[in-house]
């Protein structure tokens, strides 16, 4: 955990703190503009999903509640007007409404 403090310890306002079955953790960060989300895996000590954003594809005003895990394994993100799927094989959400 100490590896996660070190590599992220310049970004402040991060919140949404969350760690799921296969051992990364995962954060909500606000830069200037826009929630972002980031991912680290404490097992590979690697960043699995790192300043990923929506409002590229929203073009518009939005914010990112939280992170939840399915039984299954699947991460999906909520917010207004966020519901994203991440896709583990390509290390990005997936917009799903």
């Amino acid at each position: 955990m100490n590896l996660v403090i070190e590599k992220y310890k310049e970004l402040t306002g991060s919140f949404h703190f969350y760690f799921d079955k296969k051992g990364r953790f995962w954060f909500i960060h606000w830069n200037p503009a826009v929630p972002v989300i980031y991912c680290f895996d404490l097992k590979t000590a690697e960043c699995t999903a790192q300043n990923f954003e929506f409002y590229s594809s929203l073009k518009s005003y939005h914010e990112i509640y939280g992170l939840f895990e399915q039984q299954d394994g699947t991460i999906w993100a909520k917010g207004t007007p966020v519901f994203a799927k991440f896709l583990d094989n390509e290390k990005k959400f997936r917009m799903v409404a």
